[in-house]
């Protein structure tokens, strides 16, 4: 199970691309306000799990046997 250090830095990386002026504070004040909307964060590896998904990084099973079809 990743850290809450590693997830959000999984979600600072991810934010560089399109919004480069994003800092590490940022990504923590992103993870601070996912907490504060009632999510725990055990529910945010889901949002990691995503970006991976998207990033190509591990495969979307979904998408794959759609495009199969």
């Amino acid at each position: 199970m990743p850290t809450v250090t590693e997830m959000v830095n999984v979600l600072y990386c991810a934010l560089q691309p399109l919004n480069h002026g994003i800092t590490l504070n940022d990504a923590y004040d992103i993870f601070d306000a996912y907490l504060a909307d009632g999510n725990g964060a055990t529910d945010f590896i889901t949002v990691i799990l995503d970006i991976y998904k998207v990033s190509g990084l591990i495969r979307n099973e979904v998408k794959e046997e759609t495009e199969k079809n």
